[in-house]
């Protein structure tokens, strides 16, 4: 939207809020179908609303369809993530821990070919970026198609299905949680919604951002398998975990106060 689109940070920032918003309201209405509805059928709404987003997008891409798409995109990605991790939780012969984990490891996977080929495609336009979403959206649903159409069913609700109350200390500790999480997110965003314009008034082109990705996803791709196999002893060291976690956060932050030098090409 900034390099491209020419629009301000701020009003990226705000196309970038909202299609945060769509996507937490795709996570909300994706669980309640999920729920009650159909898993099955819930999976192939986000998938199609996203074929529909990034089909438009390959003819029109420029302002204000782009951020509209992008809003409808977060929505249908809010619907289709809540449908895997959903799945992902019924799974009961592997301890819940190491199902997350392989799923962040596929998932980053993923990241790093999709980032490869953002940076060896997009010289040719836009366009054939989001051709590419699309195919691949397309290939996801003739998946989800064959293999999730024999997964579950909505649980049945009887009148004695009512909400469970949780002990006052556990809710406090959810409480918490989310807190925790919701705060480690706005960093995260913070992060991801102006690294890019930061490399480029650097020198960098769009293509060495996303061979950053690219790169960053290596790293998570040869990690993560370690972490897995430590599965065991990570889980009963959650706490020291996840204060590591956050440290090693914080300090990618720090690096950027003393990154002052330009990128020159040679």
């Amino acid at each position: 939207m900034h390099e491209y689109l020419h629009k301000t940070l701020t009003t990226a920032s705000l196309v970038l809020l909202i299609n945060s918003a769509s996507t937490v309201l795709g996570n909300y209405i994706g669980g309640l179908l999920f729920d009650r509805w159909s898993p099955y059928k819930t999976m192939l709404i986000g998938i199609i609303i996203e074929i529909l987003s990034t089909g438009i997008l390959i003819f029109q891409n420029g302002w204000p369809i782009y951020a509209i798409m992008l809003i409808a995109l977060g929505f249908g990605n809010g619907i289709e993530l809540t449908g895997i991790n959903a799945y992902a939780t019924l799974i009961t012969s592997r301890h819940p821990s190491y199902v997350f984990n392989m799923l962040y490891f596929t998932s980053n996977l993923g990241l790093v070919i999709g980032t490869l080929i953002v940076g060896l495609i997009l010289q040719f336009g836009i366009s054939y970026i989001f051709l590419t979403a699309t195919i691949m959206f397309i290939f996801f649903m003739f998946i989800a198609m064959i293999y999730y159409k024999q997964g579950v069913s909505a649980p049945k609700r009887t009148a004695s299905s009512g909400r469970k109350h949780l002990p006052k200390q556990i809710r406090i500790q959810i409480i918490f949680i989310l807190i925790v999480f919701a705060i480690s997110w706005i960093d995260y965003e913070q992060w991801q919604s102006n690294i890019s314009t930061f490399m480029v008034s650097k020198g960098f082109t769009v293509q060495d951002y996303s061979y950053i990705w690219t790169f960053n996803a290596v790293l998570i791709v040869i990690f993560q398998p370690v972490l897995t196999y430590f599965d065991g002893w990570l889980y009963e060291h959650m706490i020291l975990r996840l204060n590591i976690g956050f440290i090693l956060f914080a300090v990618s932050f720090c690096f950027l106060l003393f990154t002052h030098v330009n990128y020159v090409h040679i």
